[in-house]
């Protein structure tokens, strides 16, 4: 029996600011802040192995996390928080935050009957978090999108071959996935565009995704190697 438990932490903050000859950096002046948006990712996970046989072990992996996303938008200034006696005071023209949780396990089941053979299985949840189209999806009235969630199939087989000097490996997958995220193009009605169009996230439904890969390796010399896949 072997585990493992872990704990993991992320934060993005972008903050926009225009960078041009009416804000030159060479006197320490930039432009206002036009947007502001962030990203705080937190998890904990544990993986449990236990050998049923010395040839067949099992995996139950599971991860639990929150990630919130913020953005705002401002019309001719700063925010409140970062006023500078420089520039116009703005106002704050679109603000949302929202957060997304899951909860996603992997089971994996593997089987060695002989040295440099492996057969396994996998079954596991994925998630993908949603997030914030700010002002743009707000007027195009997309103002958010949704978490994508998926579940996800694989059955594989590795074969070490030539005493090592070569391996094969040959896979098949099969996902199945809700809430599909995609970017799609609309009309830019903030006006910041120069054709007149943008691009924002949208959820759209359902999706299946399945394949099979390979992948052959083989050294030949101890200066050349060959492969496929």
């Amino acid at each position: 029996v072997r585990w493992m438990i872990g704990a993991y932490t992320y934060e993005q903050h972008n903050r926009n600011q225009p960078y041009t000859f009416a804000y030159p950096v060479s006197v320490g002046r930039t432009g206002p802040v036009t947007s502001f948006n962030g990203t705080n990712n937190s998890a904990v996970f544990g993986r449990l192995s236990f050998d049923i046989t010395p040839q067949l072990t099992i995996d139950g992996e599971v991860r639990k996390a929150k990630e919130t996303k913020t953005a705002e938008e401002y019309g001719n200034g700063l925010p409140p928080n970062q006023q500078n006696t420089n520039l116009p005071a703005g106002g704050v023209t679109y603000s949302d935050q929202r957060d997304f949780e899951s909860t996603t396990p992997r089971f994996t089941l593997t089987y060695r009957p002989t040295e440099g053979t492996t057969f396994y299985g996998i079954y596991a949840k994925g998630a993908k978090p949603g997030g914030l189209n700010a002002l743009l999806g707000f007027l195009n009235g997309r103002a958010t999108y949704q978490q994508e969630e998926s579940t996800n199939y694989e059955l594989g087989w590795k074969q070490s071959l030539f005493e090592g000097k070569g391996y094969l490996t040959l896979a098949a997958f099969y996902t199945e996935a809700t809430d599909y995220q995609l970017t799609t193009s609309v009309q830019d009605v903030t006006g910041s565009s120069t054709n007149g169009l943008a691009s924002l996230v949208t959820t759209q439904g359902e999706a299946e995704i399945k394949g099979v890969e390979a992948d052959f390796r083989m050294q030949l010399t101890d200066h050349l190697d060959i492969g496929a896949n």
